[in-house]
């Protein structure tokens, strides 16, 4: 049957929402009333909240099927294929009225052995489309499944009556006449489990995704979640931490040499207003031209302490402010990597080595959380659920730094240096390069909180430098418009350049808003100078589906 959005002109259960006054009060009858409060109206249960609540409920995004029903308006034989939900979420569905609707259900634990019948059945098909699976457009006997050994069950479900499927569980069937059903997505604590598992699968299949599960994870972690939610939670904060850190280190070790921290433009804007309004310390944004003009220190002060990171929203946005993995579609939440030849083509950090035949030297890493944000969540949900990481692992954890936490404690001895003299003034140039310097540091864990600290205290040296030259720069114009034989043959102040870390910063905290359910974003705007052709065609992802 059709799938109608009830988002624009309601569905069969009420909603909270609906007729109310100007004033607010609910003018519905108590019985409608009490319906639209309920547990079990759909409307409801994708962000649940209480004991049974559910993850969804931090997206605030409205997305058809996942966190709003979807209407379905069934005929004799009218059938629905072989499927599992959107990142392996669990589903209900409830038949609002008519005839009967046919079920046939996979456990989840078969989903391999379905997998493996159904391209036994249709090798064709699976050679000219290997994402089968994923395309809802296929139907196969559920006796041929059978006959493999897949188990296989069915239920009828009739008017009145719920029918919910688990993650991983493939499931179709047919109508038995005219009817009208209604469906949504619930995401438990336990769903976690199968989540990142669904990321991994749409990215060797190279498909977009429709939640991003890293923020998700993030935002629910960052939420103080109960110790329920923080016993599945805590393995998946631990793999984010985990794979970022081994990402950024073998960008490092490959030769990369730059990296940027960013912060969404809409965000940053909004950090700038709140950071005027309340005054943090520590930022030195009270006000003035200073907020406007060094975006460099703002960047640095949001990150060392959590107190300064209040100032951006915790909202789930749903990756609808990062950019997707060239390569794969894999939303890049916190981090990823893009090359000075094409600043508008970013990738993961797994396939930095497939954006371009370019060094890699030429490519920057750009982040939205450090690893040292990331290990405070960790921290914070370890302490939610009750466990602790046992000492041992924290030191292996570090094991690898030892040699980049020597080269920190080098760079901030020559920025205390560097910023104990106080007249004259440090060159310009000085202060950037040790800025630079500091890249190797700053995106890693606690250990450089100390790097961190100087890096904010560094940049706003350079931004004041650079207000410095601004004022020059006037004086000297007015001085022109006096006499300009005075100023002849004088040097004149040159606007400093942009450098290739600031080109793919700027290329990712300006990136159009990603489409709703994995929809292409718009074209970037060339605002960052020319893009180059790309040099090297996308092979396909090498890696196995999990």
């Amino acid at each position: 049957g059709g799938d109608v959005d009830v988002s624009a002109n309601g569905g069969g259960f009420p909603r909270r929402v609906e007729a109310r006054s100007s004033g607010g009060a609910d003018t519905r009858p108590d019985d409608v009333i009490a319906a639209a409060e309920h547990a079990w109206n759909l409307n409801n249960i994708p962000r649940q909240g209480g004991e049974h609540a559910s993850l969804l409920r931090q997206v605030t995004e409205n997305v058809p099927g996942i966190t709003t029903p979807l209407m379905h308006v069934g005929s004799t034989f009218s059938s629905f294929c072989w499927r599992y939900e959107d990142h392996m979420l669990y589903s209900i569905n409830y038949n609002h009225a008519g005839a009967a609707k046919t079920w046939y259900g996979v456990p989840g634990a078969s989903a391999d052995a379905f997998e493996e019948s159904f391209k036994q059945s249709t090798p064709d098909l699976f050679a000219a489309q290997p994402d089968l699976v994923l395309s809802l457009v296929t139907m196969l006997s559920p006796s041929l499944l059978q006959n493999d050994g897949v188990p296989v069950y069915r239920a009828d479900q009739k008017a009145g009556e719920f029918v919910v499927t688990f993650p991983k569980a493939y499931h179709a069937g047919f109508n038995c006449g005219f009817n009208v059903s209604e469906e949504v997505c619930f995401a438990p604590p336990d769903w976690l489990r199968f989540g990142n598992d669904a990321v991994e699968r749409y990215r060797f299949y190279r498909k977009p995704s429709v939640l991003c599960h890293d923020e998700l994870a993030c935002v629910v972690a960052a939420d103080d979640p109960s110790a329920e939610v923080a016993k599945w939670l805590v393995s998946d904060i631990k793999r984010i931490t985990h794979d970022e850190r081994a990402g950024r280190e073998q960008l490092f070790t490959d030769g990369v040499v730059r990296s940027k921290r960013y912060v969404p433009k809409k965000l940053a804007m909004a950090a700038m207003a709140k950071k005027r309004e309340s005054d943090v310390p520590g930022g030195g944004f009270g006000g003035g031209s200073n907020a406007n003009a060094s975006s460099l220190a703002l960047d640095a002060a949001l990150d060392p302490t959590a107190e300064t990171e209040s100032v951006l929203a915790l909202e789930n946005a749903n990756g609808a402010y990062d950019r997707e993995c060239t390569i794969c579609r894999y939303i890049l939440h916190c981090s990823g990597v893009a090359c000075s030849c094409n600043p508008n083509r970013p990738a993961c950090l797994r396939h930095s080595a497939e954006l371009c035949d370019c060094p890699p030297s030429h490519r920057v890493m750009f982040y939205r959380k450090s690893i040292a944000q990331l290990e405070r969540l960790c921290n914070d949900v370890e302490r939610a659920s009750g466990k602790r990481s046992k000492a041992s692992d924290k030191e292996k954890a570090f094991g690898s730094a030892k040699a980049r936490q020597k080269r920190a404690a080098a760079w901030v001895k020559k920025a205390k240096e560097t910023l104990a003299v106080k007249s004259p003034p440090k060159d310009l140039h000085e202060l950037e390069q040790i800025m630079i310097a500091a890249e190797e540091f700053t995106w890693a864990g606690e250990d450089m909180n100390e790097v961190r600290k100087h890096a904010a205290k560094v940049g706003i040296a350079i931004a004041f430098q650079r207000e410095l030259a601004v004022l020059k720069r006037r004086l000297a114009a007015e001085d022109d418009d006096a006499s300009d034989e005075k100023t002849e043959g004088k040097d004149r102040w040159v606007a400093p350049g942009v450098d290739d870390a600031d080109v793919v910063a700027r290329a990712a905290a300006e990136a159009p808003m990603r489409g709703k359910r994995g929809q292409e974003a718009a074209s970037v705007a060339a605002t960052v100078g020319p893009v180059k052709e790309d040099p090297v065609k996308e092979d396909p992802v090498k890696e196995d589906p999990v």
